[in-house]
């Protein structure tokens, strides 16, 4: 994903989700891992644009898959 998509940007991901614990310093952690099959970035984050109004920007609409190898 991050050869794709830059900070800001919308992205939806598609896969399983795998849920586990482990110990640290005595307490236990919870963790949910995603294992992506593919993505897609659905919108483009905004430039930083101080000086334009906002109404006047959109943001640009982009859609790109990568399939995992």
């Amino acid at each position: 994903v991050r050869d794709y998509a830059k900070p800001g940007d919308l992205v939806v991901a598609r896969g399983t989700l795998k849920q586990g614990s482990f110990e640290k310093d005595g307490e236990k952690v919870y963790t949910v891992d995603l294992n992506c099959d593919d993505f897609s970035i659905l919108a483009s984050a905004k430039p930083d644009t101080s000086e334009t109004d906002e109404a006047d920007t959109a943001p640009e609409t982009q859609k790109q898959t990568a399939k995992r190898k």
